[in-house]
């Protein structure tokens, strides 16, 4: 059986359909998700000053979720205002939210699920990575007891005079 091997060429035309994909999933994740997984590290905690302009939403993917607009104020003294998705029965004022950019989070859970959504992808790939190193890896290493030396049979032994 015999093996075509790839061309350079071919080599990287995978490669690239391989990084359009994970480029176009990853930033899929991250504006679904309000890019939450860059906001990650620069959340601050505030507290709600007030609450105005609540959506309430029925549910499904169709109508997103219920939303407000928050007013919050940080320890430092700073003061802003964010969309926090959570109805106005979990938002009261003087609660606590985790606020980034212009994107609120009534706690660091929600936080932490948007951001794991959102680096999803770049696990998917870590592992398609391995997975096809591995098979490379088997492919090129000779397995333990084969030898790549051909065994032919021995020559015929010589004539021997007198027998």
């Amino acid at each position: 059986m015999t093996t075509r091997q790839r061309t350079p060429l071919a080599r990287l035309g995978m490669w690239l359909s391989i990084t359009a994909v994970w480029v176009s999933a990853t930033l899929g994740f991250l504006w679904m998700n309000d890019w939450a997984a860059i906001h990650y590290p620069f959340t601050e905690r505030a507290t709600v000053v007030s609450v105005s302009d609540c959506v309430e939403s029925p549910g499904g993917l169709a109508y997103g979720p219920s939303h407000c607009e928050v007013s919050w104020r940080a320890e430092d003294g700073e003061t802003g205002t964010v969309r926090v998705d959570a109805g106005r029965d979990r938002l009261a004022d003087g609660s606590t939210i985790h606020v980034a950019g212009d994107q609120g989070y009534t706690s660091r859970w929600h936080l932490n699920l948007a951001a794991v959504l959102g680096m999803l992808p770049n696990l998917v790939l870590v592992v398609m990575l391995a997975i096809y190193a591995l098979g490379r890896l088997r492919k090129t290493r000779p397995r333990p007891g084969v030898s790549k030396l051909t065994i032919t049979s021995p020559p015929p032994a010589p004539d021997v005079p007198g027998d």
